[in-house]
């Protein structure tokens, strides 16, 4: 695993490479293969209010589904069991303590909403928008090799465009309210049925807590 934090422009935003284990990435496959038959995906048609719409029109063209209202009980899902992983303290202390800058190094949360999106047909996209929550946690997962092209990330630092790579088993975590965009796909003829772009997005809300001064 491999942890790179970025404070060089006007937000500051973490990447981290190679997150889950081979172990982890088997279960939660598991489940991304369980999840992607046609009927078990929501639409931006079937769900409008679930995704961006400005001007009247809507921002994504993808498929997706809330994981955690899908399952009762978390613990019947993989994914929701295995991305607990940011918020252990030892992992939470690396890819947010030890930010330097404020906004991450002084975060904290154990609450998140989980969203699986998967694009698989070519142009699918989510075009320039910002989340309502706090801190958003994207990790990309594609079978290897890739079966499509495109599909890269861009943050709008004002004039400036930072292009963030869709890698596999990639998490970059940012302050949700900075515009990002996802570029389209391009997929040559049709791929099989879980052969897309997979995004998984933590949500993560604030957590306050009151610390008592020591006698």
């Amino acid at each position: 695993m491999n942890i790179f934090h970025n404070d060089k422009h006007s937000f500051p935003f973490t990447i981290v490479d190679d997150l889950y284990t081979d172990t982890e990435l088997y279960l939660i496959w598991e489940e991304l293969k369980y999840i992607s038959y046609p009927h078990k995906w929501d639409t931006p048609e079937s769900h409008p209010k679930d995704g961006a719409v400005k001007n009247g029109e809507q921002l994504k063209k993808n498929k997706f589904r809330w994981l955690d209202s899908y399952y009762t009980n978390r613990l019947d899902s993989n994914i929701l069991t295995i991305n607990r992983k940011i918020f252990q303290d030892d992992m939470w202390d690396k890819i947010f303590l030890k930010h330097p800058n404020w906004f991450f190094n002084t975060f904290e949360s154990h609450r998140d909403q989980t969203l699986i999106s998967y694009y698989d047909l070519t142009d699918d996209c989510y075009k320039p928008h910002r989340d309502s929550t706090y801190v958003t946690c994207l990790t990309w997962f594609y079978l290897e090799p890739k079966k499509f092209n495109g599909g890269d990330l861009i943050l709008y630092n004002g004039e400036d465009k930072i292009k963030i790579s869709c890698l596999n088993n990639r998490m970059l975590v940012i302050p949700s309210r900075i515009l990002h965009e996802v570029m389209p796909i391009i997929v040559d003829g049709e791929i099989e049925r879980y052969g897309g772009r997979y995004c998984m997005a933590q949500f993560l809300t604030y957590s306050y807590r009151c610390i008592m001064p020591e006698d």
